[in-house]
């Protein structure tokens, strides 16, 4: 009798433990939507006539917070070893306005021999994302140093706020 109750409960504990998995598993699938959907939205509702078309959305990780710079502070992403292909000088750049800015943002590409921009980017909201680029006057083959400059610029007046510089390789090929 005792045997026959110790495999009843052992039963019944089965059911209830993947009840318990199945309902960890829909809040944590719930809380994950949640997150995403709210992250979609771009902090910055700017319509300004100077955007890059290019522009993808960033999409968040549930795990994020919903967070933003301090004042002053601004952040980026960039590929920092270039390769330019092809006839049409195409190149995976992965340049990006992270979530947590404040400001809008838009690259200048240049070689450092000759200080000349090649490339302008229009403007990139804060979760927006740039994967691909072609440059705006062909560049020879070659490998070159260069930098690039990755500017802030204010959402309300579109006023220049300032600047970051990082270094790249640049390298072109037919």
């Amino acid at each position: 009798m005792r045997n026959q109750r110790n495999e009843k409960r052992k039963k019944s504990r089965v059911p209830l433990l993947a009840l318990l998995i199945v309902a960890a598993t829909l809040v944590t699938a719930g809380l994950a939507l949640a997150f995403t959907e709210e992250a979609d939205e771009c902090l910055i509702d700017y319509e300004g006539e100077h955007l890059d078309d290019r522009a993808q959305k960033i999409k968040r990780h549930f795990w994020e917070k919903n967070e933003s710079n301090k004042e002053g502070d601004f952040s980026y992403e960039i590929e920092t070893d270039l390769v330019f292909k092809g006839e049409e000088q195409t190149c995976k750049i992965e340049l990006a306005n992270p979530h947590c800015n404040r400001a809008l943002m838009y690259l200048e590409l240049s070689l450092d021999k000759e200080d000349t921009v090649f490339l302008r980017t229009g403007l990139l909201r804060p979760g927006e994302k740039i994967k691909m680029i072609t440059p705006d006057e062909p560049l020879q083959e070659g490998t070159y140093k260069g930098h690039a400059s990755i500017c802030a610029v204010d959402p309300e007046d579109e006023e220049f706020l300032g600047f970051l510089e990082q270094e790249v390789v640049i390298t072109v090929t037919n």
